[in-house]
């Protein structure tokens, strides 16, 4: 048997892990100044975010199908869903409201009105194309959130591979005509990018891809009795298959943005059934543990980053920056130094905010519990 629920799946930590780093990737290469083959190798990065949203759907579904037992399970998915997001991110929220005073051209809040920012503590500023950069990354939390909300219908009305695979065949050139239709139609650059790539309907077929990979683990692979050999050839064959699909994709753009999250699945699939050591190691584990913090904080990193920088621009003499804009090695000098800072910052942050918060999660859903076993709704009496 395939012992894929050993260790808390450590493939999932170990692919939310490369999905953060390909993150700090793209962003780092913005603030370089990339161009030619060193960005365009770059920016896949970006489909970090596609991947996080698969693995959110794979892990969300295996959770629902284990929580029969509890008396509530959608209020407790519930309170699960918002102990894990929202306290980081409040924070995050926070943070920017005191840089809006204090520096106000650090501060993503400068140009927004108090209705965006309420907007955002509801999680719905993904609602309103200018409420959308409420935090930086923000945009993805509000689809997430979006998505946690669907999640329950969805899982229990499509439950098979065949069923999973029309919804995905049948939302995904839907969905991508209104957004590209919305997006032709927009009058500024803003508002096509929101109905391109930051609104919640166009990023759903990615979630529903999460949702086909998880099925097929479920029927196919979770029960499979294979052998070590026939475990690293299938998921080799696999890995090989992600890889052609990455190479077929580039030079990325939106528009082939289901396409080049689909590569994923085969990734995913491989990872179940054979965790290499080149995906899956002690540092990409680690790094996925705590790819929250560093998706939200490494934005407040590079920011401070390009204002070192561009302060030694400043000064005639200083020749650092000469190897930073536009230069490889400048990109993989920022990233490695943002990627250094970032992880005591967001150990610390998992530490201390992340982890009592899901904790606090968990002692309300075992308060409401003990409480249900102990003073359970009446029976209606019979008519």
């Amino acid at each position: 048997m395939l012992k894929t629920t050993e260790k808390h799946f450590q493939y999932v930590d170990a692919l939310r892990g490369i999905a953060v780093l390909g993150v700090l990737l793209v962003h780092s290469a913005i603030l370089t100044r990339q161009t030619g083959a060193t960005w365009i190798l770059s920016f896949t990065g970006q489909r970090g975010v596609q991947l996080f949203y698969m693995l959110s759907a794979f892990t969300l579904c295996l959770s629902l199908d284990r929580k029969h037992s509890e008396s509530r399970p959608l209020r407790n998915y519930f309170i699960r869903r918002f102990f894990r997001i929202a306290p980081l991110y409040y924070i995050v929220i926070f943070i920017n409201i005191l840089l809006k005073h204090l520096a106000p051209e650090q501060s993503s809040l400068t140009h927004l009105k108090n209705s965006d920012v309420f907007l955002g503590f509801l999680f719905l500023n993904g609602v309103r194309p200018n409420a959308i950069s409420l935090v930086a990354g923000g945009w993805s939390i509000a689809v997430e959130t979006t998505f946690y909300f669907c999640l329950p219908f969805l899982f229990r009305q499509f439950k098979t591979i065949p069923q999973i695979l029309t919804l995905f065949a049948i939302t995904a050139p839907l969905l991508h005509v209104i957004s590209k239709v919305l997006a032709l139609q927009s009058p500024d650059i803003a508002h096509e990018q929101y109905f391109i790539f930051f609104w919640f309907p166009v990023e759903f077929p990615v979630f529903i891809l999460g949702m086909l990979t998880y099925a097929i683990w479920k029927q196919y692979l979770r029960e499979s009795e294979l052998t070590l050999e026939a475990r690293r050839q299938i998921s080799g064959i696999l890995l090989l298959t992600s890889f052609m699909m990455y190479c077929a994709c580039l030079p990325f753009h939106d528009v082939k943005l289901y396409f080049s999250s689909f590569l994923f699945l085969p990734l995913i699939l491989a990872l179940t059934i054979y965790a290499w050591p080149f995906f899956v190691n002690r540092l990409t584990i680690y790094v996925g543990k705590i790819s929250y913090s560093v998706y939200l904080l490494h934005f407040l990193v590079l920011n401070a980053m390009g204002v070192v920088l561009e302060h030694i621009d400043a000064y005639p003499g200083h020749y650092i920056t000469r190897f930073v804009w536009d230069q490889p090695l400048g990109l993989a000098a920022v990233f490695l130094v943002a990627f250094g800072i970032s992880l005591p910052l967001c150990t610390l942050s998992r530490n201390l905010i992340e982890l009592p918060g899901m904790d606090l999660g968990r002692q309300l859903i075992a308060h409401k519990e003990k409480r249900y076993q102990l003073d359970p709704e009446p029976i209606p009496a019979q008519p």
